[in-house]
C-alpha cells in the first residue's frame, strides 16, 4: 500500500536478526490443522510471502502478518483450497528492498511456492517482484502505484493488486462522507493534509469535486507528519469560514489537530483519513472535540459488525493472530488477496499462473451470483486483461465513519455510508 505509518515494534519473527545480518529470516506454519473429513492424500499448496517484521515499516506489515495468518487458518478450516491445505512461509525483508529481493528469490529457489504475496508497501515490493516475474509466479500484493507497478499486466503479467486507489475511489467516497455528515448544511470546505505529493492530490482532487457539486472551497493547507502544532494552518481555515475540515494525514495527527482547534475555540466538522484515527485518541483529545470528529474507514473496519458476516466470521480468526491491529485496510489488502487465489484457484481447479489469471482476468464481465463473495474490501476488484487493480472497483457500500471509540482490533464503533459514485 502507499502508507507511510511509522514503525510499531510489536513483531512476530522466528529468528532475531543482527544490525548487520544480510540475509532475511523466515517463519512458516499452516494456520491450523486439517478441517474434519479433509483427505490428507494432496499435497498442501505453498504461499510464499515477504514481509516487513523488522524496520522502519514492521508497524504496517505486523497488520499483514496477523492477516496472513488469520486467512491460512480460516481457508484450511473451511477445506483448503481446491481439496489442499495451505501452508505458508514468510521471509523478513527488514524493510530493505535489497533484502526484499534477495529474500524472494531464496523463497522462490527453496520453498518453491504456488503463489507469492510481496509485502504490502511499494517501496519494497516493486524490488521483490523482478525475481516473482521471471520465475513465473502468481502473485497479489498490497501496493498499486499504478503503471509498472503490480497491477500493470504489461510489466508483471501474473501479478495482482487488492490496494484499493487513492484515485478517484477514495477521494470520492471522502466527498460522499462530507456530504452524510453536513447533510443539509451548506458546505464550506476546508482541508489540512500532509505537505507531500499524496496529500496535495488529495487536497487538489476535493477542491474540483467539491466545488463541481456547489459546495464552497475554504482552502488547503499543509503541514508535515508529525507536526507538534497546526493552528497557523487552522487559524486561516477559520478566517476563511470553513464549517467543515478534512484531514489527510498519519497516525497522530488527528490528536494534534483537535487540541490546537479546542485552543482556538473553533469548533468546526471534522472528518479524518482511516490514518488519523486510532485508539490513542479516546481519552487523549479534549472532550469538546470528541463529538464533532469522524474518520473514513472501510466498512469492515466500522463496528457494530453485522453477525455473519464476512467481517464476523473472519474476526474470531484475526484476534488468535494479531497484537492490536494498526490500520484494518492493510488487513482487508491481505486477507482478500489470499481470497482472491483462492477463488481462482478453486474455480479453474489449477495452480498455474496461467489459470489463476485468466480466472482473475473474468471478474469484470461476471454477474454477482458469480463473484467470489467472500471478501472483507470490494465485492468486485474488477480485474481485466488490461487492468489487475482496483481502479474500478465496486465501492458503492466499502465505506463508513469511525468514532472515537474503543479500537478493537483495528475497528472502530461508527457507522456506514453509501458512496453512489464510488464505482
Amino acid at each position: 500500500m502507499r502508507r507511510r505509518l511509522p514503525a510499531a515494534a510489536l513483531i512476530i519473527a522466528a529468528v532475531l536478526l543482527t544490525a548487520c545480518s544480510s540475509s532475511p529470516s523466515q517463519t512458516n506454519g499452516s494456520g491450523g490443522s486439517s478441517s474434519a473429513g479433509q483427505s490428507s492424500a494432496k499435497a498442501p499448496y505453498r504461499l510464499g510471502a515477504v514481509m516487513a517484521l523488522t524496520g522502519a515499516y514492521a508497524g504496517t506489515d505486523k497488520d499483514a502478518y496477523a492477516a496472513l495468518q488469520a486467512t491460512v487458518a480460516q481457508i484450511n478450516a473451511e477445506g483448503g483450497v481446491n481439496g489442499h491445505q495451505l501452508e505458508y512461509k514468510v521471509q523478513d525483508d527488514q524493510s530493505n528492498p535489497n533484502t526484499a529481493a534477495l529474500a524472494a528469490q531464496e523463497l522462490i529457489q527453496n520453498y518453491k511456492p504456488n503463489f507469492m504475496f510481496p509485502d504490502t508497501l511499494c517501496v519494497v515490493t516493486l524490488a521483490a517482484m523482478t525475481p516473482i516475474k521471471n520465475a513465473g509466479i502468481s502473485s497479489f500484493t498490497g501496493c498499486d502505484p499504478g503503471k509498472g507497478g503490480p497491477s500493470d499486466p504489461t510489466a508483471f503479467p501474473y501479478s495482482f493488486s487488492t490496494d484499493p486507489p487513492n484515485a478517484p475511489n477514495q477521494i470520492t467516497a471522502m466527498w460522499a462522507a462530507v456530504q452524510e455528515v453536513m447533510g443539509s448544511t451548506p458546505i464550506k470546505l476546508g482541508v489540512i493534509y500532509t505537505d507531500d505529493a499524496s496529500g496535495a492530490l488529495f487536497s487538489s482532487s476535493l477542491d474540483t469535486l467539491a466545488t463541481s457539486h456547489g459546495a464552497t472551497w475554504a482552502g488547503g493547507e499543509s503541514f508535515a507528519v508529525g507536526a507538534p502544532d497546526m493552528t497557523v494552518q487552522l487559524s486561516k481555515l477559520k478566517d476563511a469560514g470553513a464549517n467543515i475540515v478534512v484531514q489527510f494525514g498519519q497516525i497522530g495527527d488527528g490528536n494534534t489537530a483537535l487540541k490546537d482547534l479546542d485552543q482556538l475555540g473553533w469548533n468546526p466538522k471534522v472528518i479524518g483519513n482511516q490514518s488519523v484515527l486510532t485508539g490513542s485518541m479516546l481519552g487523549s483529545v479534549p472532550a469538546s472535540m470528541v463529538a464533532n470528529f469522524q474518520a473514513m474507514l472501510p466498512a469492515a473496519a466500522v463496528r457494530p459488525v453485522a453477525a455473519g458476516s464476512v467481517a464476523a466470521q473472519f474476526a474470531p480468526y484475526l484476534a488468535k493472530y494479531s497484537t492490536n491491529i494498526n490500520t484494518y485496510a492493510v488487513v482487508i489488502a491481505t486477507r482478500d488477496a489470499l481470497m482472491l487465489w483462492k477463488w481462482a484457484v478453486d474455480k479453474s481447479g489449477s495452480v498455474s499462473p496461467q489459470a489463476v489469471t485468466a480466472q482473475l482476468e473474468k471478474l469484470s464481465s461476471l454477474p454477482a451470483s458469480d463473484l467470489p463473495g467472500d471478501l472483507l474490501g470490494t465485492p468486485n476488484p474488477d480485474y481485466s486483461s488490461t487492468v489487475h487493480g482496483e481502479i474500478g472497483a465496486d465501492l458503492v457500500n466499502g465505506w463508513g465513519l469511525g468514532t472515537i471509540s474503543q479500537d478493537q482490533e483495528g475497528t472502530f464503533a461508527g457507522k456506514l455510508f453509501t458512496c453512489e459514485a464510488c464505482h
